[in-house]
């Protein structure tokens, strides 16, 4: 690892902030959750004074500045900001005016991300992609030359290798004029260390990395003695690193943490964060001896409710100078009596806010500190330590209104089964916290958690009117082991969105939310929530928008293939293994594509054409089985984003169509005016989802079939008169139909029984139905010498077709579950809840072709009519084939009641019969059925 003088060091923890100094605690809601007094600071506006409609350019644009470093002799501050609109490097004078500060390098193309100061200060280091091929190169640029100079023609490539992507790992103490990188051109798949030397680029291998060693560990000379390995089973093993030895000193298993910060002052022990053990919950920070296995406990959370956050260490003395704890707000702890003073200082010379060390000189008297908060992207100070002096040196994101921003407030409410959950609320500026339209703010990961601070896109909803609100549901990191291990493998219909429903509910018995104006909104993780949200909790949401959001989880755990076996493993642990029949299942059951008939709400889809997460072809076909109901959807899809938006114009494009989507059904504000660019690249994005096909292959076959409820159902008997006019001639034949509940093999099914007198015999179709789901089970065709038997399963129509003594075997495999064709599906048909405008697709098994064909189903219009049964109140049905296949297109008229038995059908005949059409008339009923 870097050694930084004063530096935080992170423990791995996803969406950790490095506080040093926290504000008030936060509040939680509700009875019997308050964990102190209600601390609320008053918003920026005054009640009942709303906030203008901020440009929502102010909330993609990314920090104006960010990495701000000061050089080891205290003369010195760089920082990343934009020059030319791309990311670069620029150097400000400490002695100066921060206005005179001027860019180093003038890169285009891709933005440079990272830099550090050589241990002597001699040169500033930075790792850029030249050419956007994701090969990082080391560049140095020396402190000699002219640092007003614009342009990288000083900077000298460290690693001119190719195809490399370089890693800084350490700045040795012992050589500060040199740097230890990782490099990768041996093998990509793994980085050797080498110790290249600053001022003439020659490098010295100090490790080959033959251990699968991702991550090292320095003394502070500079050795290697420690690395980082990720074993077979995806647990973590530290390997102790001694000349040709390579011995396994730790071991943590993959649902435990551990990881190594830095050596101790003795040369000898290693802080290690850690909750290895079953009777260990929350991570914490200990000090581990290689050479006898042993530990001592140093720090963990006094109030025992998170996990480790950091460690402030000096690096001039290598004590423990402070940890950090992130609960509702950031809590700090200070070790040493002179960091206790600093706080104080800092907390007397600054402004209110969290402050976090950004750098520090060599000699640890020159700070910089950044003061952020909920309503406040960050200011950077140099402080002074002999002085006691703090200088403000810039705002991050000056164009902010400070003022216009809303107040973040830590809430706590009671999940279902008791459990606590942490969140945070926000409620737009200067208007009450009543009954206000409400957006749910899901994290990603899962395993991340949310955290207190300024967060552009909660002031982005704010601004618009909504109250924010963001779970830290079961299944966040932060919170113990425990905590942790609740959301596994309780996804979609599991704990994890169970959390989500009972923090709704919380703000709605609390006042604070219209329950007829819910939202849900979420990237990846959190974009599958929204469609889980919307899925199985169709009730609670009235609009949802879902970014990256994969609809089918065993899609989702199909495309991590070609990750690490730590990150399939990962997976299998807490969500699911799709190769086990019974997970399978289970994993089936929590997507929301296939229970995508249950969604009510309006849903807006953002994803990017290159997701190797979510092939925009599964998306296709939750567009088309929502479009397919009569569903509200919207989608925009971009050609050249992955699984996140990075581009400004395709944020701008998404943001400003969000804002418009959920203004229309929640009521909430949005910014009207788009520049004709933005204009045109919505309409670029835009998808036409009413042109949308989906191809019946792998991704298509999982479209959701329509749930039919074959309880509904009675026995029944029906008599039908059916006319046949093909090629000039006509053929009349009479069906009696019955229907009755037996038990075929055990199996408790409906036996439809299809039974006519044509002209070469008698013809009885018998089909055996789930008595619950109407998914066929066996079915049986005899007329005269024809003789067709077929058992259905989920996968696959298996059987025989025996024709004048000579018997076929038939075997096809589905690609998807199918129900049955002909009087089959009209029972179906009858078991579904049709109503006005009510619209499905659905899928058969066509026994003449052999083959499943898609459908869709829609109700058109209401309409009385009379048959030789009588008079009936009637739906009309049109039944559409979405393949190339005009065959099976009919309409019906069925009984407005349930079951909605068919009283007059019209239907396109096969070529095989003539072509021609087919007219089916009601005649006669039996059984419960009267007319009206």
């Amino acid at each position: 690892m870097i050694a930084v003088p004063y530096r935080l060091i992170a423990a791995g923890l996803t969406n950790t902030r490095k506080y040093l100094v926290a504000g008030s605690a936060g509040v939680m809601l509700g009875a019997g959750c308050s964990t102190g007094p209600a601390v609320r600071r008053p918003s920026p506006i005054a009640e009942g004074t709303t906030a203008p409609i901020l440009d929502r350019a102010l909330f993609v644009d990314p920090p104006t500045v960010s990495a701000v470093r000061i050089s080891p002799d205290g003369q010195f501050v760089s920082f990343l900001t934009t020059h030319e609109g791309i990311s670069n490097l620029w150097l400000h004078r400490t002695n100066r005016p921060f206005a005179e500060a001027r860019p180093l390098t003038a890169v285009i193309g891709q933005p440079i991300r990272e830099h550090y100061w050589s241990r002597d200060g001699q040169y500033l280091l930075y790792l850029h992609d030249e050419r956007g091929t994701g090969h990082e190169h080391l560049f140095a640029f020396p402190m000699g030359a002219d640092p007003g100079r614009v342009g990288i023609a000083s900077s000298r490539n460290l690693t001119p290798y190719g195809s490399v992507r370089a890693r800084v790992l350490d700045l040795p103490r012992a050589a500060p004029a040199s740097v230890v990188v990782g490099l990768n051109d041996r093998d990509p798949a793994a980085h050797d260390l080498y110790r290249v030397d600053l001022q003439t680029g020659e490098r010295e291998l100090v490790f080959e990395n033959r251990s699968n060693i991702v991550e090292w560990l320095f003394d502070a000379e500079g050795v290697v003695r420690l690395g980082v390995r990720i074993d077979e089973t995806g647990g973590t093993e530290l390997i102790q690193i001694e000349n040709a030895q390579r011995t396994v000193v730790y071991r943590c298993r993959i649902d435990e943490f551990c990881r190594p910060l830095r050596y101790h002052g003795d040369g000898e022990r290693i802080f290690l964060v850690s909750n290895r053990g079953t009777d260990v919950d929350l991570t914490r920070l200990i000090l581990f001896h290689p050479q006898t296995r042993t530990h001592e406990v140093v720090d963990t959370d006094p109030e025992r409710r998170v996990d480790f956050g950091t460690a402030v260490f000096s690096e001039r003395t290598g004590e423990l100078s402070a940890t950090v704890y992130v609960d509702d707000r950031a809590r700090i702890y200070p070790k040493r009596p002179e960091f206790a003073r600093d706080l104080e200082r800092l907390r007397t010379a600054l402004p209110p806010g969290d402050l976090s060390f950004e750098s520090m000189s060599g000699d640890e008297r020159r700070i910089v500190i950044r003061v952020s908060r909920d309503v406040d992207p960050g200011s950077i100070y140099l402080y002074d330590r002999g002085s006691e002096d703090a200088t403000l040196l810039l705002r991050v994101q000056p164009e902010v209104p400070r003022e216009h921003l809303a107040v973040m407030q830590p809430i706590r409410y009671r999940a279902r089964d008791g459990l606590q959950i942490p969140a945070y609320l926000t409620v737009p500026p200067g208007i009450a916290a009543r009954n206000l339209p409400t957006v749910v703010l899901p994290h990603d990961g899962p395993w991340a958690r949310d955290s207190w601070g300024y967060d552009p896109f909660v002031q982005y909803l704010a601004n618009r009117g909504y109250a924010v609100l963001q779970p830290n549901f079961r299944g966040s990191s932060g919170y113990g082991k425990r905590f942790l291990n609740r959301g596994n493998r309780a996804w979609g219909t599991g704990g994890l969105q169970r959390d989500l429903t009972d923090g709704v509910e919380f703000l709605v018995s609390q006042g604070i939310a219209d329950p007829t104006r819910i939202g849900i909104i979420g990237t990846s993780y959190g974009g599958f929530a929204v469609l889980a949200g919307l899925a199985f909790t169709p009730a609670l949401y009235r609009a949802g928008v879902s970014h990256a959001g994969p609809p089918s989880v065993p899609a989702l755990l199909q495309s991590f293939s070609g990750e690490s076996n730590r990150v399939k493993a990962l997976y299998r642990l807490r969500v699911g293994d799709p190769d086990r029949p019974e997970d399978r299942a289970r994993l089936m059951e929590q997507s929301p594509l296939h229970s995508a008939g249950q969604i009510e709400a309006a849903l807006l889809i953002i994803n990017g054409g290159r997701d190797p997460r979510v092939h925009p072809e599964e998306i296709d076909q939750l567009v088309v089985a929502l479009r397919d109901r009569g569903r509200t959807v919207e989608y925009l899809l971009a050609d050249d984003e992955g699984h996140l938006f990075v581009r400004r114009e395709n944020c701008l494009s998404a943001m400003a169509v969000l804002e418009r989507f959920l203004s229309e059904h929640l009521g909430g504000r949005y910014q009207r005016e788009r520049t004709s660019d933005l204009a045109a690249r919505i309409q670029e994005l835009t998808v036409d989802v009413s042109a949308i096909k989906v191809a019946f292959g792998s991704f298509a076959a999982a479209l959701p079939l329509p749930r039919a409820n074959g309880g509904v159902l009675t026995p029944e008997t029906l008599y039908y008169r059916t006319r046949f006019d093909a090629q000039g001639q006509a053929i009349e034949m009479a069906i009696r139909r019955t229907l009755e509940p037996v038990v075929s093999d055990g199996r408790e099914v409906w036996r439809l029984v299809d039974s006519a007198q044509m002209l070469v015999g008698a013809v009885i179709d018998t089909v055996e139905l789930d008595r619950e789901t109407l998914m066929p089970v066996r079915r049986t065709v005899q007329s005269g010498g024809v003789h067709l038997d077929l058992r259905h399963t989920r996968d696959s129509v298996l059987g025989s077709i025996r024709l004048a003594g000579d018997e076929m075997e038939i075997g096809v495999q589905l690609p998807a579950p199918a129900f049955a064709d002909g009087a089959a599906l009209e029972t179906v048909i009858a078991a579904l809840p049709l109503g006005l405008g009510y619209k499905t697709p659905l899928r058969i098994f066509d026994a003449q072709l052999r083959q499943v064909r898609p459908m869709t189903i829609e109700v058109a219009r209401e309409e009385a009519i009379r048959s030789a049964a009588g008079a009936f109140e009637t739906y009309v049905v049109y039944v559409t084939p979405t393949d190339d296949n005009e065959v099976g297109t009919s309409t019906l008229h069925v009984m407005r009641e349930q079951p909605h038995h068919v009283v007059l059908a019209s239907a396109r005949l096969p070529q095989a019969m003539g072509g021609g059409t087919s007219i089916t008339e009601l005649t006669a009923l039996g059984g419960r059925i009267r007319a009206r």
